[in-house]
C-alpha cells in the first residue's frame, strides 16, 4: 500500500475518534442538562405544594401513649386512631410496632429457611 493511502486511513481514524468524542461529550451534556432541568421541577413542585397546603396544626397537649410493654393487637386501633387524627408521637410508636413485627415475620422466615 503507498504511504498516502496509510496517512488517509490515520487522518480518518482520528476524525472519527474526535467525531465519536464530540457526540459523547454532546450527549453527556444533554443528558446532564436534563438532570438538572427534572432536579429544577421537582423543587419547584415541592415548594409549590408546600405554598399551597394548610399550614401545620399547632402542636396540643394529648394523652400519653401507651407503655412500651403492652401488647400491641391491645393498641393497635387507638394508636392508628390517634395518628391519623395527626398525634406524631403515635404515628412514630405505631410505625415503631409495624417494624417490630415485620423484623419477627423475617426471623421467623429466615428460621424456617
Amino acid at each position: 500500500m503507498p504511504p498516502s493511502f496509510l496517512i488517509m486511513q490515520k487522518r480518518n481514524l482520528s476524525i472519527a475518534v474526535i467525531f465519536s468524542v464530540i457526540v459523547l461529550a454532546s450527549a453527556g451534556g444533554l443528558i446532564y442538562q436534563r438532570s438538572k432541568k427534572e432536579e429544577h421541577n421537582f423543587e419547584a413542585n415541592v415548594q409549590a405544594r408546600a405554598s399551597h397546603e394548610s399550614p401545620a396544626k399547632p402542636s396540643r397537649a394529648t394523652a400519653p401513649l401507651p407503655p412500651g410493654n403492652t401488647p400491641f393487637r391491645l393498641v393497635a386501633d387507638n394508636l392508628k386512631a390517634r395518628a391519623l387524627k395527626g398525634d406524631a408521637g403515635a404515628a412514630c410508636r405505631l410505625a415503631l410496632e409495624y417494624q417490630k413485627c415485620n423484623l419477627a415475620q423475617q426471623q421467623i422466615s429466615h428460621a424456617d429457611d
